[in-house]
């Protein structure tokens, strides 16, 4: 039985939309989302209201919500929502399939019956840390495997984050720097959604993920972003990749996880994106 709460933010001036860009880069919505039992925790703007904000935030269980009510991060979004002068609207729903009545039940096409999106997992990683999680994943989401490669393989000193001369923070201090790829055998045309994975470098994504995603058309594409760390974040890693693609890709924040994450527990996550 999943809990899903609707939380409606109503401000002036384009302040509910900025409460969301700062709960983003602030990095409290990457912290929300790796709390234990969550599933979701999405921001969508309506159409016709440009004012308002729709938070979508599903749990596994009440428990799951008051541990996360009891969180300092609370206090953060108050303040947050106190800053932008935002007014709430509140929904709640629980999951009910069996509770269906027969009459309604013939609306709703099950996921066996849909025409399944074709996936691929596309992931970089330079030490092997994230090769283990996109694995997990492609299993989980029932998708293709395809590895980024650099052209010259990242070596330890290349990754020493320490050194400011090393190979990546040469690459990480200028934004538009693109590291070149092994190959272009990804066939991303054959593809509707794409994960794209690869280590936190700099609280962002490494630039040899623009060069990835500039090497080939991701019009009318979704892609979701995932992610392995010591510690940081998503970041601004969507803002940073948005310019790489057409404008009629969609790019999901998606969620930093750690290198030891279950087949079950991605299988969740890809379930809660509805993609």
């Amino acid at each position: 039985m999943n809990i899903t709460v609707n939380i409606y933010y109503t401000g002036e001036n384009g302040n509910a939309r900025k409460f969301a860009e700062e709960m983003i880069q602030s990095g409290t919505v990457d912290k929300i989302r790796n709390e234990n039992g969550n599933l979701r925790y999405d921001y969508f703007q309506p159409f016709d209201d440009p004012e308002t904000v729709l938070l979508i935030d599903q749990w596994t269980s009440q428990d799951a919500i008051d541990v996360h009510h009891a969180s300092p991060m609370m206090q953060t979004i108050a303040k947050l929502r106190e800053k932008y002068g935002l007014k709430m609207k509140v929904e709640r729903y629980i999951s009910d399939e069996d509770g269906i009545p027969d009459k309604d039940k013939k609306f709703i096409v099950k996921k066996e019956e849909t025409i399944m999106s074709k996936k691929l997992v596309a992931y970089f990683s330079a030490s092997g840390v994230t090769a283990g999680l996109a694995k997990n994943l492609a299993e989980a989401a029932g998708a293709d495997l395809y590895e980024i490669k650099p052209a010259v393989p990242y070596t330890n000193a290349d990754l020493n984050w320490q050194d400011k001369n090393s190979r990546s923070s040469v690459e990480m201090n200028d934004k538009s720097f693109r590291p070149a790829i092994a190959d272009t055998n990804a066939n991303i045309a054959d593809y509707d959604t794409i994960f794209v994975g690869f280590p936190i470098w700099w609280y962002v994504a490494p630039t040899i993920i623009n060069t990835f995603l500039e090497a080939y058309n991701f019009s009318g594409k979704t892609i979701v972003l995932f992610a392995t760390s010591g510690g940081s974040g998503m970041g601004n890693s969507a803002k940073g990749l948005k310019p790489s693609v057409s404008e009629t890709a969609v790019i999901m924040d998606g969620k930093r996880f750690a290198a030891s994450t279950s087949v079950d527990e991605l299988k969740k996550w890809v379930e809660s994106l509805g993609v």
